[in-house]
């Protein structure tokens, strides 16, 4: 196979940039498909931030990046201000392969380090705001990262001390400062992007092509367990390039980015799809729907990127104070499935369609539906696989495919899936097949119309007795309740059955609904008994993590503590 690589005709820095990737331990990828994808045209020379600078030749006076208070960075900016930092980390001795974290909300700033970084093959690792101590030193730890990117400090808290609590606990890490003058000896973000000319022939030097690793991704959190997905510029850019050939996204298009810049949705998809268009990103710091009813009409956005809580503040906006969002031409939401109440009054207050993505770290956004597809649809399922991706399911326990009609766990294979988790050969073997399939955790069925539809996490189905409870089709059913705002139903151990059912309930008004009024309800549908919650909590908000995807582990923690709930 070593020889279908060399026949591939590709120059001698990415046919060893592409040896090396796959020659990694935590690598299991299989030659032969990295050269059906180079072969299809799928994968190729040209890097991401190649992209970034073409616009910046073509496009120079066009912005790139708007911050919320109306500063706008256009692509001849970013490239140079990146290129400055890209200087810098080389001027530190910040060597290829090695990584950096950045922990800003949605600035500008984070995306000068964030390709800044790129452009010398240091790896960015994205960070949730949320982070403390112990988070930041897990992860920077396993990533070895040299330098931290921190804000300062934000909404009182100070991000700078943060970081130098984890630098006395892994020694050589660099802490700069953006927005903010730092207190307590740090660099600021500022001097960094100022670059070191001396430094700028290396810099050159070490521009990455398609087939280097790009950056590495937190997993988003919902089971417990972060892992660092790395991606190479061809994983990120396929993404990109099969969203923009589903849904028609062009260079006069405008993004909102709602979503936290930590979150692979912001960045590894939505971003470089933008960068691909050469179109521009607003920037949203902190969600607030007021406040993006009021950046849509300013900016005459076009496209919007969010979760479904999102969707849902934007859509209870009063009319007088929501403003004039006829710009939009589309909403794409994930993380949860959206109520058709929400999504019908999207379609009446934006006048476009809202439709739905699924993916994960792994891949960015796998399955989509065009843009056209009703409402009974884009509310219920989760699409196909995007252009040049696939998918099949898989019996868990069995591991052969199931036929449509039948559950089983989604495998995503495609060019926009990575070749592993960073030094952590243990999990690509698990989660990772030679022949390119990512094995996803998440239950799905192919239904009856031809769309995927989304059921849970393997590990939310709950077994009760040996019978079988998707908790998604019992949620369904408790949406529809007139005081239920929000429910996420999960399992809790009982010694006789194994496993039994428990409602968290937000209520939409006080008193919040009794088990027996929950039961009662869910009999008047004809659910089947046995798949009744047995247990009610009641809470005033369902805990997500930052990219709004619901923390089940976390409600599991908490069902398993309790013997009993509201009765």
């Amino acid at each position: 196979m070593s020889d279908a690589i060399g026949r591939l005709g590709l120059s001698a820095m990415a046919e060893a940039s592409l040896r090396s990737v796959l020659a990694r331990e935590d690598v299991i990828l299989d030659p032969a498909v990295a050269v059906e994808y180079v072969e299809a045209g799928r994968w190729d020379e040209q890097s991401a931030v190649d992209m970034l600078s073409r616009h910046a030749r073509e496009r120079p006076g066009q912005p790139a990046l708007i911050d919320e208070d109306g500063r706008r960075l256009t692509f001849a900016e970013l490239d140079r201000l990146s290129d400055g930092f890209a200087e810098s980390l080389v001027a530190a001795g910040v060597a290829p392969g090695e990584a950096i974290g950045i922990q800003l909300p949605n600035w500008s700033e984070f995306f000068i380090a964030h390709v800044g970084a790129m452009k010398v093959k240091v790896l960015p690792v994205n960070l949730h705001m949320t982070y403390r101590s112990y988070e930041l030193t897990q992860i920077l730890g396993h990533s070895g990262a040299r330098v931290l990117v921190v804000p300062g400090v934000l909404k009182g808290f100070d991000y700078e001390e943060l970081g130098f609590e984890v630098q006395k606990r892994l020694g050589d890490l660099q802490v700069l400062v953006a927005r903010g003058v730092p207190r307590h000896g740090s660099a600021t973000m500022a001097s960094w992007v100022v670059g070191d000319p001396s430094c700028s022939a290396t810099s050159l030097e070490r521009r990455p092509n398609g087939f280097d690793l790009a950056l590495l991704l937190v997993s988003s959190g919902t089971t417990g367990t972060p892992k660092l997905v790395m991606h190479t510029h061809n994983s990120i850019l396929y993404a990109g390039k099969a969203y923009r050939e589903l849904l028609g996204f062009g260079p006069d298009d405008r993004w909102i980015m709602i979503p936290p810049v930590g979150h692979s949705t912001a960045v590894a998809l939505f971003f470089w799809t933008s960068v691909l268009n050469g179109s521009s990103t607003v920037l949203q710091p902190i969600f607030d729907p007021k406040v993006s009813c009021r950046l849509i009409e300013r900016e005459q956005i076009t496209h919007m990127i969010a979760a479904t809580p999102m969707l849902a503040g934007i859509a209870s906006v009063p009319s007088e104070e929501r403003g004039d969002l006829g710009s939009m031409r589309l909403i794409i939401y994930g993380g949860a499935p959206c109520p058709p109440k929400i999504i019908l009054a999207l379609n009446e207050i934006a006048g476009c369609n809202v439709i739905p993505f699924y993916g994960w770290s792994e891949g960015g956004g796998h399955t989509a539906t065009p843009a056209d597809t009703p409402v009974e649809i884009t509310s219920a399922r989760v699409g196909l696989p995007v252009p040049g991706c696939e998918g099949r399911l898989v019996d868990p326990t069995t591991g052969e495919d199931v036929p449509p009609g039948q559950p089983g766990e989604f495998w995503g294979r495609g060019p926009n899936i990575p070749p592993g988790y960073f030094h952590q050969p243990e999990n690509t073997r698990k989660l990772m097949t030679r022949d390119g399939w990512f094995r996803s955790g998440d239950l799905l069925v192919l239904e009856a119309d031809g769309f995927y539809r989304y059921i849970a996490r393997t590990d939310d189905v709950i077994n009760r007795g040996g019978q079988k409870i998707d908790p998604k089709e019992v949620e369904d059913l408790l949406f529809q309740h007139p005081n239920v705002a929000n429910v996420v139903v999960v399992g809790r151990p009982d010694p006789r059955l194994g496993e039994i059912s428990v409602a968290f309930v937000v209520p939409a008004s006080d008193p919040a609904p009794t088990l027996a009024e929950i039961q009662h309800f869910l009999s008047e549908r004809g659910l089947a008994k046995w798949k009744w919650p047995e247990c009610v909590e009641v809470l005033e908000s369902i805990p997500v993590n930052a990219g709004g995807k619901i923390q089940r582990f976390l409600l599991r923690e908490l069902a398993a503590k309790h013997e009993g709930g509201n009765a």
